[in-house]
Formats: structure tokens, C-alpha cells, sequence
């Protein structure tokens, strides 16, 4: 044992006498007690090595449990046990895990060990920790994340064990982040990848699918979830067999067992009846064996609430509900609870409990549509800006392939010139018969060269078409990807606003104000939230060049109507009182060929904006159209907060947004600029004006 080691040991046991433990009964004192006796009296290794894992596994105080392990580790070292001194670090890595310093001593440690699978297992498991460790110093760093996403995506390691760790940490920060669908997609990557190693014990797989499990969970994807789950049961048996068969019948992963179970039944939504009744049956024999998981049945009751969910037995569901919903041990359940509660209590008929659970899930309700907001916000961020390099990098690569392409070019001009050249002489001296011969040869090596460099430039041709159709690809990815997320969220959307509309009608009459109120707070975050999506589309759309103009004779005075009756439901005034006033010059009205669906569509986002930054004075819509240059312009001034003339044209820009605290995502100025393009015209902030903010968009338009 290495003198570091020792010191590392000394340190562990130090710092574990200070720590609180749990007694421990009076009969694994006794069987610990008579394994120490009996401990001298083995002569072999073997026996040696068998007894003292039976007295780490009798270990209850942290401190007997290191002190059994540093014994294990100089027994095992003394016999060149290799795997026995790499399971010692693995179990002592995961006492430590918040421990950094002792952390990086198991690495340094570890360097003394051959690589073997065994080893790289450790070194994955010991890394991974101290990721954890980084993750919570790094809790508010963004640009961490982002470079992290940069370099999976655009500078992989070649490592597999090396790309686990950096999938990994990517989970483990971006878990701090979002806990959506770019989380679930990221933690599937690294099961996929952890199961492409060579991992003999089950310790990775074990923290990988701990932390995988409550993420499908979350995101509704119970299949998954009880998949997760299903493998874990199976590493807990094979660890359970493995322990038994080699002498270590003290070792109990009981508790192991009923946490996964219980999980399983938690996602009963991705289970067989036949399986829930299997999985609720080990649980009770499992409490049979163990007071601790039988006083945490009855204690806690999280095992037979998803039972009686599961089952459908909603009248004993309710009962446990509400016995435990303010019990603290469930308060990460809450959520969870009230929507079971609310949906059991509809299908027993009892409307009082209904009533008072949808009051506060609705509360709930509104808290996670802004988190998954703010999530699904912060996630297309980070898609845009990888995506965004991703296709900078692929501009670069056609750039030098291109460049190396003229060069080629270039060489080939060059070339053909000194071949010709060549010729010339050649006729010069095709009288000397003597230099025929060689003059014959010299030409079917310079003929042979043009063939290599020849399918040289189709290599370089083929290379060329593979990149753009793969950078093609890419893009067709991103832009299926915004269009089902839109699907994906407008659908659970929907059923909110129903379900909240529900909740309405069901109560009594003198109740619907109140509760009316929370649901046209739903209903309209969930226009906001459907306002962002289409907006996201809309860029899409514009950016790729799909988007189709359709130009037919249009009124001016419809166009304007349709964006001051869509915004405004009381006529002439905005909801905050501000007077809107439209056409105070008194122009006659004109017709102009445009589309009126995308001139209505920058107007309505123009005034929207004039509405959401003006508390009090006018909002004011003008135009003028003139015939000679055939230039139709459109004039929004308010009496608002008003724009400072340094930002401009920074307002214009995509996600930008002066105040942060007001609602929107900063697309709307973007999106119709680039529309105002599309038709031949464009959007620009009238600095000379100082009463508010005056925005000036002007088209083509025929009469």
C-alpha cells in the first residue's frame, strides 16, 4: 500500500469519527464481534479476504466501514489482488462523492494499476463524481454548458470512455437547466453509449441509470422510465447472486430492491396489470423481511398510493392522499398528488375534494408552464447556437474545399502549359531518331500523372456533393425538429386549457368567477407560449426562403382594420385606457397589390408592441401612399417608453429585448423585418421622434 494511500485512509477515518451514525442492533454487533475473532485464525488469503467483506457488509458506522475497507485493501495488496483493491476504491468513491480531495487521491491511486476494463470502470466512476462536484460550483455558468454542447457536437471525443464522461457532465449541468426533451434526449445518448462498454461490476451503470430514471419520469415517458428501472431490478439481482456466491450472505440490497420497485409502480401508466400486481406482491414480501421498508409502507405510503392509483381503487387512493399530502417525507410528490387526487375524487364523485386540489394544482399549474417557458426558451437557444456553428463550420469547409479546388485548378493550367511546352519541343526534335524512344516514354509518364491528377479532382468532386448533402441533412433536421416540437407542445397545451375549462363548468355557480379567473390565466399563457412557437416557424420559414407571397388587390383601410380589431377589443382604447387613434391626416382610402395577411401581420406586431410599452396617452396609426413611386408606408407612433437611438437597429435583432421583464421572447420586430423584406420594402425606427417610439414601414405596392 502506497504511502499516499495510507495517508488518504488516515484522513477518511478522521474525518468520518466527528459524523453522527446509527446504532446498530445487538445481533449484527454480535456477528461483526465474532467475525474480528475468528479473523486471526485464517491462514489463507482467501479466507482472510472473505471474512473481512462480511465485516464491511456488518459495518454500520462510517468509521468501522473504512476501517474495514483499508484492511481489505493491504490484505489485498499483500496478495496482489488487483480487482479486490479496485473494488475497495469503487466503494470508497461512492462514500466520498462529495469529497473532492479525496476524490482526486482514489485517481492518483489508481495510476499504480494496470489499465484493465476493471480499472477504466473505477477511473469512469471516481470521474464522474467529481463532475457532480464541478456541476454544483458551476450552477449559473451558461458558457460551461455551451461549450460543452459545442464540443459534443462538433469535436467528440474519440475515447468512448471519455465521451461517457463528457455526456455525462452535459446531463449533469444541463439537468440544472431544463429537465425537458433536450435532457431526455441527452440522457438517452449516454445510455447508449454506457452500454457500448466494457463495464465489469455494475457501479456506472448503477449512477447512470439512478439519475435516468426520474428524468423519463418527469417527461411523462413511462415506457422508458420502467425500462430504466427493469435493468437496475436486474443489476441488483446479478450484484445479489454474486455477493451469495462468493461468501457474502450479510450483504442485503433489500432497500435497493423496494426504491426500484416502488419507482416501477410510480410508472404503473407503463406497466401490464399482471406486472403491477407482481411488482406490489415483492414489495409486501420484501416488508415482511424488512422493519425498515414495512415502517416506510406504513409511515409513508407512497408504495399503496400508486397501487390503488394503478388498480384503480380511487376511493382508498383518496384516503392515503390526503393522509400523506402534508407529510413532509412526500413533498416532492406534491405536484404529483394533486393531480392524482383531483382525478380520483372526479372518478368517486366527491366534488369538494376536487374542487379544493384543482385550486392548488392550478397554482402548480401555472408556476410549471413558465419553468417549461423558460426551459423550452433556454433550449432553443442553445439548439440555435449549435446549430448555428454547426452550419458556420460547414460555410467554412465548403470555403476551403472550394480554395483548394481553384488551386487545383490553378496546378492543372500550369501544368497543361508545360505539357504543351513539352510538345512543342518534342516536334523540335522529333528529326534526331535517337531521342524518339526516350522523348515516347517521358509522354506516357506525363500522360499517366493527368490520369492520377484527373481522378484526383473526381475524389475531391465526390467529397464535395457527400458534404453539402450531409450539411442539407442538417438543416432538414433542425427545421423537423421545430415543426414537431410545435406539435409536441401545442397538443399537452390544449389539454390544459380544456382541463382547466372542465374544472370551471364542474364547480357551483358561485364558485365559476373565481376559478374562471385562473383559467383565462392559462388560457392566455398558453397563447403566449403557442405565440412563441409560431414565431420560432415564422423564422424558420423566412430564413429558408419557403415562405410563399401571395399578391392580390388589397384595401389599405382593411389591412389597418385588421390589426387595430384584432389587438383592440374595445373600440378606440387599449385594456390599459390609452386612446388608438387611426388615419389623422384623413387619407382617402387606396387600393395596392401586396398580401394583406403579411402587411396585417407586421401591423399587428407593430401595434402590439406600441400597446405593451404605452401606459397612457395615444397610440396613433397612419399611412400614405404614394401613387408616383408606388410606395406604400405605413407610420405606428406612441406616447410610451420610447427607444434609445443607440439600439435602433440592436432591436431589430433576433431574442433582443430592452426590458426583460416584459412579456415576449424579442422575435416580433425580427420577424417582421425579414417579412417587410419579403415584400420589397423595409422597417426602420424614426430617431428624430421623442415623444415615444415611431416606427416607419414602408413597402412596393401597384395600384
Amino acid at each position: 500500500m502506497t504511502v499516499k494511500f495510507r495517508l488518504l485512509y488516515s484522513f477518511l477515518v478522521l474525518l468520518l469519527s466527528v459524523s453522527a451514525y446509527p446504532a446498530i442492533t445487538m445481533r449484527t454487533s454480535e456477528l461483526r464481534d465474532s467475525l474480528e475473532r475468528v479473523l486471526p485464525s485464517k491462514t489463507t488469503s482467501d479466507d482472510k479476504i472473505s471474512v473481512l467483506y462480511n465485516i464491511y457488509d456488518l459495518s454500520t458506522r462510517p468509521t468501522d466501514r473504512v476501517d474495514a475497507l483499508r484492511r481489505l485493501y493491504n490484505e489485498a495488496e499483500y496478495c496482489d489482488r488487483a480487482e479486490v483493491q479496485l473494488d475497495v476504491m469503487t466503494h470508497l468513491a461512492n462514500i466520498y462523492r462529495d469529497n473532492d480531495s479525496a476524490l482526486v487521491a482514489i485517481e492518483k491511486e489508481l495510476d499504480n494499476f494496470v489499465d484493465t476494463d476493471r480499472k477504466r470502470e473505477v477511473m469512469l466512476f471516481v470521474a464522474m463524481s467529481r463532475s457532480d462536484i464541478e456541476s454544483k460550483k458551476d450552477n449559473d455558468n451558461d458558457d460551461n454548458l455551451e461549450k460543452l454542447f459545442k464540443r459534443e457536437n462538433l469535436n467528440a471525443p474519440a475515447d468512448p470512455y471519455e465521451r461517457a464522461l463528457m455526456l455525462y457532465t452535459l446531463c449533469s449541468r444541463l439537468s440544472r437547466t431544463t429537465s425537458g426533451e433536450l435532457l431526455e434526449q441527452y440522457t438517452e445518448r449516454l445510455e447508449h453509449q454506457i452500454e457500448r462498454l466494457p463495464l465489469p461490476s455494475g457501479s456506472v451503470r448503477n449512477l447512470i441509470y439512478t439519475r435516468a430514471a426520474p428524468i423519463f419520469t418527469n417527461n411523462q415517458n413511462y415506457r422508458k422510465a420502467v425500462e430504466i428501472d427493469k435493468k437496475m431490478i436486474n443489476i441488483i439481482d446479478s450484484l445479489s447472486d454474486s455477493y451469495h456466491s462468493h461468501g457474502r450472505p450479510y450483504r442485503n440490497l433489500n432497500t435497493s430492491r423496494f426504491v426500484c420497485y416502488r419507482r416501477l409502480l410510480g410508472n404503473y401508466k407503463g406497466l401490464t396489470p399482471s406486472e403491477i400486481e407482481a411488482i406490489y406482491a415483492k414489495i409486501q414480501d420484501l416488508a415482511k423481511v424488512d422493519p425498515r421498508i414495512a415502517n416506510d409502507i406504513n409511515m409513508v405510503e407512497r408504495s399503496n398510493i400508486f397501487y390503488y392509483l394503478a388498480t384503480e381503487r380511487y376511493a382508498q387512493a383518496v384516503e392515503a392522499i390526503k393522509r400523506q399530502i402534508d407529510n413532509p417525507a412526500n413533498k416532492e410528490y406534491r405536484f404529483y398528488y394533486l393531480n392524482a387526487l383531483v382525478d380520483a375524487a372526479e372518478k368517486i364523485g366527491d366534488k369538494q375534494t376536487q374542487l379544493d386540489a384543482a385550486v392548488e394544482l392550478n397554482q402548480f399549474l401555472r408556476n410549471e408552464m413558465r419553468r417549461k417557458a423558460a426551459e423550452r426558451y433556454r433550449e432553443l437557444e442553445i439548439i440555435y447556437d449549435v446549430n448555428a456553428l454547426k452550419e458556420a463550420n460547414a460555410a467554412a469547409a465548403t470555403a476551403h474545399e472550394e480554395s483548394k479546388i481553384r488551386a487545383e485548378r490553378i496546378f492543372a493550367i500550369g501544368l497543361a502549359v508545360a505539357v504543351v511546352t513539352l510538345l512543342i519541343l518534342l516536334v523540335l526534335l522529333i528529326r534526331k531518331n535517337r531521342k524518339v524512344k526516350r522523348m515516347a516514354l517521358k509522354q506516357a509518364h506525363t500522360s499517366e500523372r493527368l490520369r492520377k491528377e484527373r481522378n484526383e479532382l473526381r475524389q475531391t468532386q465526390e467529397e464535395l456533393i457527400a458534404a453539402r448533402d450531409e450539411a442539407k441533412s442538417a438543416d432538414k433536421l433542425k427545421t423537423d425538429f421545430i415543426n414537431n416540437m410545435s406539435h409536441e407542445v401545442k397538443t399537452p397545451l390544449a389539454a390544459i386549457v380544456e382541463y382547466s375549462k372542465l374544472i370551471v363548468d364542474c364547480v357551483p355557480e358561485d364558485k365559476t368567477n373565481y376559478l374562471q379567473r385562473f383559467a383565462n390565466i392559462i388560457d392566455l399563457n398558453s397563447k403566449l407560449i403557442i405565440t412563441l412557437l409560431n414565431d420560432v416557424l415564422d423564422i424558420a420559414s423566412l430564413e429558408h426562403g419557403t415562405m410563399n407571397i401571395d399578391y392580390k388587390p388589397s384595401n389599405v383601410y382593411d389591412m389597418c382594420a385588421f390589426a387595430l380589431d384584432n389587438l383592440f377589443e374595445n373600440e378606440g382604447r387599449t385594456s390599459k385606457g390609452v386612446e388608438v387613434v387611426f388615419n389623422t391626416e384623413k387619407r382617402p382610402d387606396a387600393v395596392v397589390e401586396t398580401d394583406p395577411q403579411r402587411v396585417g401581420q407586421v401591423l399587428l406586431n407593430l401595434l402590439s408592441n406600441a400597446d405593451k410599452f404605452t401606459d397612457r396617452g395615444r397610440i396613433s396609426l397612419d399611412f400614405d401612399y404614394d401613387s408616383e413611386h408606388e410606395r406604400l408606408t405605413f407610420i405606428v407612433t406612441d406616447t410610451g417608453i420610447g427607444v434609445p437611438a443607440s439600439q435602433s437597429e440592436a432591436i431589430f435583432s433576433r431574442f433582443r429585448k430592452l426590458d426583460n421583464t416584459s412579456p415576449g421572447c424579442g422575435l416580433g420586430l425580427y420577424i417582421s423585418r425579414l417579412l417587410a423584406k419579403l415584400l420589397d420594402g423595409d422597417i426602420t425606427l424614426d430617431t428624430s421622434y421623442h415623444g415615444g417610439a415611431r416606427f416607419i414601414f414602408s413597402i412596393s405596392a401597384k395600384a
